[in-house]
């Protein structure tokens, strides 16, 4: 996980961010593309946008049973995404607070999406126990 190319969406924004009292709750929800830390993953490592956005009619939406982020892209924070092709993708979320911290196993896992057809599968070695549907 240190060192991915991510787009993120957050309750706040991630300037707003403060290790004692996480998000502020100020602005609203935000997406931005951020790169992990290569020297951890506290978000207070992290918490600064890549400064080249290359996310294209970014959204996301709620309902009783999901959190849908959606965007169009050939990149992500200076990543290029090999749309001839597949890409291992991470997801993850934490609905338990504002400081963007911990997600459990179960909260996270990686998927192989085949960016011709939209198939994906999930890898062996992340196996989550309830996976996401939907356009990735």
């Amino acid at each position: 996980m240190n060192g991915a190319h991510i787009a993120m969406l957050l309750p706040d924004s991630p300037l707003l961010y403060t290790p004692q009292h996480g998000l502020a709750n100020a602005t609203g929800p935000v997406i931005d593309e951020f790169i992990i830390s290569e020297r951890g993953t506290a978000f207070r490592l992290w918490n600064t946008p890549y400064p080249v956005k290359s996310l294209l009619a970014a959204g996301w939406a709620v309902d009783d049973c999901f959190t849908t982020l959606s965007f169009s892209t050939a990149a992500l924070a200076g990543w290029p995404l090999d749309t001839a092709g597949s890409n291992k993708m991470l997801w993850a979320f934490n609905s338990a607070d504002h400081y963007v911290g911990y997600h459990s196993g179960s909260h996270r896992g990686i998927v192989n999406v085949q960016w011709s057809d939209g198939a994906y599968s999930t890898t062996p070695e992340a196996q989550p126990s309830a996976m996401p549907t939907g356009a990735l």
